[in-house]
């Protein structure tokens, strides 16, 4: 299969099996072969790859991975599996595409159903930013304590380990960016309802079963809304005169 690199930031390894229009799915081999090929990339193309995982560790994930390709895959399936090996790296710049026709075309031409809130992040918690749904017993600024009975911290935990970047703050940030619903999809498919238990301001908390909601009429609701970027930036000056500047995903120093 023909192999294809794409330059995001520093770099970032995938194959071309993402964009091709067919075959629908890759066989077991090739699916093998594009592994072997973006592992083997990974660590020609990156400074230092294993400054935040023993390779050791990479390598032995590898091989759990390699072992559970039996047979052939889709495209979408192929992402699923090899993103979360990828994101182990810890690097932002690291990391597949998201296989954007997949949602954007077939799938919301399918009438294919998302979770029907925006959220965001403050203070290691998770809140409500939009409410698409039909559900009035969910307002903004609602806090999230679960969903289908997952705490959300072990919720979130478990969907960081899909997203490349150094700290839980950067892939917060990612998360907003990109909007959850789309990246619940992305890795865990569709789910027709959601089980949710929330915390209104007053401190009162109930449990409520949300229903999905048709993807394309989420995102012409989402697109009324302002950016999910974070915009602003933080300016601080050191004891010791240095000058530090903060803003989403770019962070350096200098001297005053």
């Amino acid at each position: 299969m023909k192999k294809a690199l794409l330059i995001l930031a520093l770099i970032s390894t995938v194959s071309s099996l993402l964009y091709a229009q067919s075959p629908e799915k890759y066989s077991a081999q090739e699916v093998k072969d594009d592994l072997k090929y973006m592992y083997e990339s990974i660590e020609k193309s990156n400074y230092n790859v294993y400054a935040y995982i023993e390779k050791e560790k990479m390598d032995n994930a590898y091989k759990e991975i390699k072992t559970s390709i039996t047979g052939p895959l889709t495209s979408l399936e192929v992402f699923r599996l090899f993103q979360p090996f990828v994101a182990k790296v810890g690097m932002s710049h690291c990391f597949m595409t998201y296989p954007s026709k997949e949602y954007f075309g077939s799938y919301l031409e399918q009438e294919g159903t998302v979770f029907p809130l925006n959220i965001y992040f403050s203070q290691g918690k998770v809140f409500v930013k939009n409410n698409f749904s039909k559900n009035n017993l969910i307002s903004v600024n609602d806090e999230i304590l679960a969903i289908n009975d997952k705490p959300i911290g072990e919720f979130m935990a478990d969907m960081y380990k899909n997203i490349s970047g150094p700290s839980d703050y950067f892939k917060e940030s990612h998360i907003e960016q990109w909007v959850f619903a789309r990246i619940y999809w992305y890795f865990y498919g569709e789910h027709k309802a959601f089980k949710l238990r929330i915390k209104k301001k007053n401190g009162k908390e109930s449990e409520l079963v949300l229903n999905a909601m048709p993807g394309s009429e989420f995102e012409k609701k989402n697109r009324q809304q302002k950016s999910n970027m974070r915009h602003y930036r933080e300016f601080h000056i050191t004891d010791n005169n240095i000058a530090y500047l903060h803003r989403q995903f770019n962070t350096f120093t200098s001297a005053k």
